[in-house]
């Protein structure tokens, strides 16, 4: 996907509002916390602004684009385990993934397991987020993600970046 300058500086915006909102506890470990996310933002700003580059030259940001959504599906997965823990969210993964790749035998179609892992995380994250968010009596939070299904689900980049980064951002703000 080619974002335009303003979505990408929209996107750096909100990054860097993630970034400068992140638990950073020293007492704790390095892997498996909020504290990995901070790195992960770090590198998250790099690709968003090298892609932003690449676009006012006019060259081809596309791989810069999967890999922010790359680091971006790894930062989903870090806070899913953050929120559960490692060993639930790995079987729960694997139930989801095992059950996907069935599917897809069954139906005869190609299996792409990078595919299904993406999907996979992304819908838990969603869930988790979610769920967190009604069991701490903050609904309201959640209407700009309703706001952008319903009025927004044509434009794929405001779709895109909704998917992207808000749902980490009411994540992070929750904890």
């Amino acid at each position: 996907m080619q974002l335009k300058a303003k979505h990408v500086i929209f996107l750096i915006y909100v990054e860097l509002s993630v970034l400068l909102r992140l638990p950073y506890i020293p007492t704790q470990g390095f892997v498996f916390s909020t504290n990995v996310t901070v790195p992960l933002t770090f590198c998250s700003l790099f690709l968003l602004m090298l892609a932003y580059t690449q676009g006012q030259m006019k060259l081809s940001a596309a791989p810069t684009y999967k890999m922010w959504e790359v680091i971006n599906i790894f930062r989903k997965y870090v806070l899913i385990v953050f929120c559960v823990n490692a060993e639930f969210c790995n079987s729960v993964l694997g139930f989801f993934l095992l059950v996907a790749v069935l599917l897809d035998k069954l139906q005869g179609k190609q299996t792409v397991l990078s595919n299904h892992l993406v999907l996979v995380i992304s819908y838990m994250f969603a869930s988790i987020v979610i769920f967190r968010v009604f069991l701490q009596g903050r609904a309201l939070v959640l209407l700009w993600g309703l706001v952008q299904w319903v009025f927004l689900r044509d434009s794929s980049e405001v779709s895109y970046m909704t998917q992207q980064i808000y749902m980490p951002w009411v994540l992070i703000m929750m904890n």
